[in-house]
């Protein structure tokens, strides 16, 4: 009884439970719904309003780089350098707005790292004045600014790291309670000069100019552990932005496996293309503004294509 392009889930008190596709709803999947033309923007996608639920309207699901009802707005884009680190198998991005009236605004961003890649792209739809880069435990100072920019190229490499606490006060100090501790912490910038910042347990630290330390609240040891097991294959690690409502999952493959859910096996000694670009390759874009790994790769193609082709021909000959 459901439409032809639905999907028959079953029935509960003789009732049918059909799943409509995006442009038809009702009991069976018979009526046809429609987003206004071209509502969306930024190649948005319109999801259709519900007429049976009253003052509904339509969505648009919006691609990671805009935001807005209409996909209208352009995200803060935040392109990461990792200089003379190890590449780790994620990075976390934590993104804080400042203000005087208000508690840092914080928000949490994850992104998977592959194979041979060193920069990592962040799209942000609230400005920042900070931006903290977690890799591998330790977190970088990437990015401090006071005028708010919306296109930002940044690096960070050791020489940035923010201090543990414990490396920097006795177990003394540590085992202090958090308000009483604080009293030391102006001590560390005045001291150590190079310091730009350090963590503690619940707070992270600036350095000011004069030398001052500037604090907020901060919980360092985050657990970013999905709370199902099921998102990913093979026995991966499935790791995600926020315990209860998560909007970013990603899954930390094993040995020799690969994909976004681990799901596919690399077989024998070396390592297959698709395990090398299958990350890289980046969708509806030409070839000129793909990685430079996709680049030599096509390039190196098309000489063995060619030679080979030329061989043959002088073979035939």
């Amino acid at each position: 009884m459901c439409s032809n392009d639905s999907f028959y889930l079953g029935s509960v008190n003789d009732e049918l439970i059909c799943v409509c596709p995006l442009h038809k709803f009702g009991s069976q999947c018979m009526f046809t719904s429609a987003c206004p033309t071209n509502i969306c923007q930024n190649n948005g996608t319109c999801i259709p309003a519900d007429v049976t639920t009253p003052d509904s309207s339509y969505t648009c699901v919006c691609p990671d780089q805009f935001f807005g009802v209409n996909c209208q707005y352009a995200k803060v884009k935040l392109d990461v350098f990792l200089i003379d680190m190890h590449i780790p198998s994620y990075i976390a991005a934590y993104f804080f707005t400042l203000s005087n009236k208000s508690d840092p605004m914080q928000a949490i961003i994850l992104r998977k790292l592959t194979l041979f890649q060193h920069t990592a792209t962040f799209h942000v739809s609230v400005p920042f004045h900070m931006a903290i880069i977690q890799s591998s435990g330790k977190y970088y100072l990437a990015v401090l600014q006071q005028t708010l920019h919306t296109n930002i190229t940044t690096s960070i490499r050791p020489s940035q790291e923010c201090i543990p606490a414990e490396q920097l006060l006795n177990s003394t100090v540590m085992k202090m309670v958090q308000y009483r501790r604080i009293i030391f912490f102006h001590i560390l910038c005045h001291t150590h000069t190079d310091l730009m910042c350090f963590i503690d347990p619940a707070y992270l630290c600036l350095c000011t100019s004069d030398r001052h330390a500037n604090c907020m609240e901060f919980k360092r040891d985050r657990n970013f552990q999905c709370s199902l097991t099921k998102n990913c294959a093979n026995g991966a690690q499935c790791v995600q932005d926020h315990p209860v409502c998560p909007s970013t999952r990603i899954c930390i493959c094993p040995a020799c496996f690969f994909g976004e859910e681990c799901q596919f096996y690399t077989k024998g000694l070396g390592s297959t293309l698709d395990e090398i670009l299958g990350y890289e390759l980046k969708r509806n874009t030409i070839l000129s503004k793909q990685p430079i790994t996709v680049k030599v790769s096509a390039a190196i193609t098309m000489i063995i294509f060619a030679v080979g082709l030329i061989n043959c021909i002088l073979s035939i000959m």
